[in-house]
């Protein structure tokens, strides 16, 4: 699930989103859903916050961000999650990150299980180096 909505003092010109996504059954989804309908969802977001940053710009005349909060309470060690973040995930975040580089001010990854070592391993050569 997800939850945009402004943070903090107008001032700021930060969105706030945050992914309960320890508590989202990604291989549910997976084996539900094409991968493709999976992935149009989520583009549909990225453009959802793309028009909300380009709102909040136009009203304050300043460049918004994000500020992202990944929320991993929940999370179990499952070897799908290995393919699912190296699939439509690595593709999600590679376009987030090339489209749309200005857009994340900061990210913040709570409640940690202790396998996520294992999970960063995997996915970190994955990732731009300036991401990581």
């Amino acid at each position: 699930l997800l939850y945009p909505g402004e943070t903090g003092m107008e001032e700021d010109n930060t969105l706030l989103v945050a992914e309960c996504a320890g508590r989202i059954d990604l291989d549910g989804i997976m084996k539900t859903v094409q991968t493709s309908d999976f992935m149009i969802h989520r583009f549909q977001f990225q453009e959802l916050v793309l028009r909300e940053l380009n709102r909040m710009e136009e009203k304050n005349g300043r460049i918004a961000s994000v500020i992202y909060i990944l929320d991993l309470d929940g999370l179990k060690l499952d070897p799908s999650l290995i393919s699912i973040v190296t699939g439509p995930y690595r593709i999600l975040w590679a376009s987030c990150y090339t489209n749309y580089p200005e857009w994340i001010n900061t990210t913040l990854i709570v409640n940690c299980p202790s396998f996520i070592g294992l999970l960063w391993k995997a996915i970190s050569p994955l990732l731009p180096e300036r991401t990581r």
